[in-house]
């Protein structure tokens, strides 16, 4: 069964089970029963982190592009037109930002831990679901935040609502 087998390997690397054998599932993924990391495995991370990557460079070179034209386009569109674009673009770069923080950065250390330090791999597994979970209330919020209409509009929603003083 899993619980033996993950038993006998980390006894067999001088460690011993956790409480929570789940816990440490992700040492039994990566390595053999003899210790050998599976390399298989971690090729197949360090892909995912490629594409993460190249989504980096995408992301980052559209970024300098849109900042071009709009640093650019002062004498074609309209003061107020651009200002609206520029505020789109915070909002979109914090979009970006925001799985990065709360979906990518969190797996990609669980993933990685157990090749980087296989002694000290503990890892609770509800800090992935608590980060997954918050990613949905978040992202919205930075629209509401970034963009001053929006903004406007809730703040009014709040006051008419007495949740908020008025100014």
């Amino acid at each position: 069964s899993y619980y033996s087998t993950l038993e006998n390997f980390l006894t067999s690397q001088n460690r011993t089970l956790p409480a929570c054998p789940e816990d440490s599932f992700l040492i039994f993924v990566s390595y053999t029963q003899e210790g050998n990391i599976r390399w298989d495995k971690f090729f197949v991370i360090l892909l995912l982190f490629g594409f993460i990557g190249l989504e980096v460079v995408a992301i980052t070179v559209s970024s300098i592009h849109i900042l071009k034209c709009l640093r650019h386009g002062k004498h074609i569109i309209s003061e107020a037109t651009r200002k609206m674009h520029s505020q789109l673009f915070q909002a979109l770069l914090v979009q970006v930002t925001i799985p990065c923080i709360l979906l990518y950065f969190p797996c990609s250390v669980s993933f990685v831990t157990p090749f980087l330090f296989p002694n000290s791999v503990y890892l609770p597994p509800w800090l992935i679901t608590t980060t997954y979970s918050w990613f949905p209330i978040v992202d919205p919020f930075a629209i509401i935040i970034m963009i001053a209409d929006y903004r406007k509009t809730v703040v009014g929603w709040l006051q008419w609502l007495h949740l908020m003083p008025k100014q």
